[in-house]
């Protein structure tokens, strides 16, 4: 999951490259939802840990 958003983010940088805005500012919408997903999944995440 971690390299999709790295996939997401390069392809923002590539749109941005090419002088796609809207595009550009569409991927990076989709790439911040994505990160945040993931950051909220592992945040709620409970820790096996036994001590």
């Amino acid at each position: 999951m971690m390299s999709l958003i790295f996939l997401l983010f390069l392809i923002t940088c590539l749109l941005i490259i090419k002088n796609k805005r809207k595009p550009a500012y569409v991927m990076f919408a989709v790439s911040c939802v994505a990160t945040l997903y993931w950051f909220s999944f592992h945040a709620t995440d409970p820790l096996p840990i036994l001590l």
